[in-house]
């Protein structure tokens, strides 16, 4: 199967990985965590449907799945 018919036929799939679908509004992510970073931020609604730990601003409402090296989080 070319990888040109992968593209246009079968978008979940890219390359040879597949991709995670949001069941909210139907973005492709590459990753899980991606996935649930945007349902976080985007379809905070759905946010008990995330299965990572979710970290959050001290200062602020910013919530995200990733840690980052800031002083606020």
């Amino acid at each position: 199967m070319s990888q040109e018919h992968l593209m246009i036929k079968h978008p979940e799939i890219s390359g040879n990985r597949i991709l995670t679908r949001c069941i909210y509004c139907n973005k492709t992510f590459k990753s899980k965590q991606g996935l649930d970073d945007h349902i976080v931020k985007r379809h905070p609604d759905f946010i008990a449907s995330v299965s990572r730990k979710i970290h959050e601003c001290t200062q602020c409402t910013y919530k995200t799945t990733y840690v980052r090296c800031s002083g606020n989080i």
